[in-house]
């Protein structure tokens, strides 16, 4: 899945983009629909069906589900002389682990 977005010299000219989280940050998951529902159901049926195959189940016995998109980009050292550590959710990483130690240590 890609969440595209808008180049920020596109954007409005105030200078600040505060996106909507329901109209601006929707995954793109495929474009074989074009737009158009393909069943009647709350759900891409595209989607259904390879998380089904995924899990050796037929489309239509899942009923529901919740779908939590993460970055999957792998960690990397960046900079000129790669002196930062540039990752997905490494703030909340090291946050925790260090919360976790101090109230091990206490």
């Amino acid at each position: 899945m890609k969440i595209p977005n808008l180049a920020i010299h596109l954007t409005d000219k105030s200078g600040t983009f505060e996106p909507n989280k329901e109209s601006h940050l929707k995954p793109v998951v495929s474009s074989t629909s074009l737009g158009i529902p393909e069943g009647q159901g709350p759900h891409l049926e595209s989607l259904l069906n390879r998380i089904a195959v995924d899990l050796s189940l037929k489309g239509e016995t899942i009923v529901d589900l919740e779908l939590n998109i993460i970055d999957s980009q792998p960690a990397q050292l960046v900079g000129m002389n790669k002196e930062f550590v540039s990752g997905p959710r490494i703030d909340n990483l090291g946050s925790s682990l260090i919360a976790l130690e101090a109230l091990v240590g206490a």
